[in-house]
């Protein structure tokens, strides 16, 4: 045997001639060990492969000398195993001669050598195998840890009524599903870009100033941005519009698509690789999908609630014209037949009596006239039934009435050619205009003048008091801020001209837009 060992890669004697082509050749590695002693009787060539030996290093050396020291008890199963004659199979960690561990799949059976019981150990190197498998199972459990994160944003996202919840739900939740990032939810309002935290008409970042990100995102597709590299000048872009943070290496920019309906954006930006892998593109997405399905959620618990409030308004508009009016109209009939028998009774004027009902008529007929204004405000429809002008003749009425300034209203007969949504932005201005008048103008005299022309239509409020300096911006005007927010909504523009004691011309124009024959249609 010791010649052996010196011989270096000498044929191994003792296997019968049949046999050894085929134990030279076979890939696996085979190792001869007698039980006995626990010393390797024989291995083949792959065996010296694997463990960087030669042949007469191994032969007659202990098994364990292959074996890592914390799988030496592997090898006592695999002897115990074999020598009550069952067969043995088992992964365990090798050790090669400069000492690199790499991991085999060990079969084992007995064999006669040399006239004797031996156990012949079948080893195959599974390294790559267990490579794969380790990674898969890291794969899988980012995944499960992903498929948890997913989960549990839909279980909060499923309840969510207010826009703001979305972002909140998605800072605690959405970590799991894409560590270290950062996440910014947009809703589309118009053509404006507007936070989910931010209030109702609050400022946004306009589409039109994302030349580079918009068709993509409004197309429903993906916009990856990533510094300095080849996407430097979207990135640029995106940064200079608000929407990346600084310092931030790169960001996805995903559309929230529902029912087909681009909803707005979600930005997913961290502090890390400014590459996003597939599979962080693809989580990224789904977390997308189910904020985008949170944003129609939203929107149709808004719509839910509006039809809730419009049969609410519905039902208190008919109690106040089926109860409320008609009293009042009962009591101007009672007032002018008291009125009638007074002068009957050759009472005049003067008389206290007769001033008595004349207040008492006064007063009902301006309750009359603001409950006649609360049950069209009240109406659903009936701005666009009836128009611009019928509907402020209304409200001026109401405001003459309670606070006994004369509102001259003056306007088209036909129809404006203005959409619904117009209709109403410019009545609510004229609201608000004549409230200004009554609480800051300090006069008897206000009036409102609509004129249609083809191009556009104006609504312009005037009165004759003191008048303010609209550069002073007192906090008296803030809701000039409100008119001309109204106004810009619809591509328009308001005019504001007041003086000190010169009195106060608000005009609001905007472009004719629906033609007459088409109202209520749109």
């Amino acid at each position: 045997m010791a010649h052996e060992r010196g011989a270096g890669r000498a044929k191994p004697a003792e296997v019968p001639e049949e046999y050894r082509a085929i134990f030279e050749a076979v890939t696996d590695g085979l190792v001869i060990t007698d039980p006995a002693t626990g010393r390797i009787a024989e291995v083949n060539p792959a065996v010296c492969r694997m463990h960087g030996y030669q042949r007469g290093e191994l032969v007659g050396s202990l098994t364990t000398t292959i074996i890592h020291p914390g799988d030496h008890s592997l090898f006592t199963d695999f002897a115990d195993a074999i020598q009550h004659g069952h067969e043995f199979r088992a992964r365990r960690r090798d050790v090669t001669k400069d000492g690199r561990i790499f991991e085999v799949e060990v079969c084992g059976i007995q064999l006669p050598f040399r006239g004797k019981p031996h156990m012949l150990g079948v080893l195959r190197d599974i390294t790559e195998e267990a490579a794969a498998y380790r990674l898969l199972e890291e794969r899988v459990a980012s995944r499960t840890h992903e498929l948890s994160g997913l989960l549990a944003v839909a279980r909060r996202l499923a309840s969510v009524v207010h826009p703001a919840d979305i972002q909140r739900a998605l800072s605690q939740e959405a970590g799991g599903v894409l560590t270290r990032s950062t996440f910014s939810v947009w809703r589309l309002e118009g053509s404006f870009l507007v936070p989910v935290t931010a209030g109702e008409g609050s400022a946004g970042v306009p589409l039109a100033r994302l030349p580079l990100a918009a068709p993509p995102l409004e197309a429903g597709e993906l916009v990856r941005s990533r510094g300095a590299e080849a996407n430097g000048e979207l990135f640029a872009e995106l940064a200079g519009a608000g929407l990346v943070p600084v310092g931030a290496p790169g960001a996805l920019f995903l559309p929230l698509v529902a029912a087909g309906e681009l909803m707005g954006v979600l930005g997913v930006t961290r502090q890390g690789p400014p590459r996003y892998r597939p599979e962080e593109v693809a989580a990224a997405q789904a977390l997308a999908s189910q904020v985008a399905v949170a944003l129609g959620n939203v929107a149709l618990f808004r719509r839910a609630r509006a039809v809730a409030s419009v049969e609410t308004r519905q039902a208190i508009a008919r109690d106040l014209h089926d109860s409320v009016s008609q009293t009042l109209f009962s009591v101007t009939l009672q007032v002018r037949a008291a009125q009638a028998e007074l002068r009957k009774a050759g009472f005049g004027e003067d008389h206290p009596a007769a001033r008595a009902m004349a207040e008492v008529s006064e007063l009902n007929h301006g309750a009359l006239a603001e409950v006649r204004a609360l049950i069209f405000e009240l109406r659903p429809g009936a701005l666009a039934e009836e128009g611009l002008v019928a509907a402020v003749s209304k409200h001026a009425a109401a405001v003459a009435a309670r606070e006994g300034i004369d509102v001259d209203v003056t306007g088209p007969a036909d129809p404006l050619p203005l959409s619904p949504e117009a209709e109403e932005q410019l009545y609510r201005l004229t609201q608000e205009a004549l409230n200004n008048v009554v609480k800051h103008a300090r006069t008897l005299a206000a009036s409102v003048v609509v004129t249609s022309e083809p191009a556009e239509v104006k609504v312009a409020i005037c009165d004759d008091g003191i008048g303010f300096d609209p550069a002073l911006g007192r906090p008296g005007h803030l809701g000039l801020a409100s008119m001309r927010e109204r106004v810009t909504g619809l591509s328009g523009r308001l005019d504001v001209a007041s003086a000190p004691g010169s009195g106060t011309s608000i005009t609001a124009t905007v472009p004719a837009g629906v033609p007459p024959d088409q109202r209520g249609t749109t």
